[in-house]
């Protein structure tokens, strides 16, 4: 993600491919990891930090012996809880429902001189 500052562009944060981004109302950023560890969380951005207001994730482990995939929630006071696949699928429709709609930033187009 990146911003300007004193007219050039400043990365706020880098991430890696497999992690995509949006940016909801209110200054909500939803991050959401693809598989096979999949992770859905939702941060407030303040000075320079992503602060986490609270996900879910998918401990799957496909090296284990027993492929089993762990669901977990976790919220701004670090506090994890394990979930069943039924709880983790409805809090993700939860969740998704409570952060959106998405927030459409106004785009201003850049004049020459």
């Amino acid at each position: 993600m990146f911003t300007i500052r004193e007219g050039k562009v400043d990365a706020v944060f880098e991430d890696n491919l497999r992690v995509v981004y949006q940016l909801f109302k209110d200054g909500i950023i939803e991050e959401y990891c693809f598989p096979p560890n999949a992770s859905v969380e939702y941060y407030k951005y303040n000075a320079g930090n992503m602060e986490l207001i609270e996900g879910i994730y998918d401990g799957f482990t496909p090296f284990d012996e027993e492929h089993q995939h762990k669901y977990y929630y976790s919220d701004s006071t670090s506090k994890k809880r394990e979930l069943t696949e039924k709880e983790y699928d409805e809090l993700s429709e939860e969740l998704t429902h409570k952060y959106n709609p998405k927030y459409r930033p106004q785009l201003h187009l850049f004049k020459e001189k």
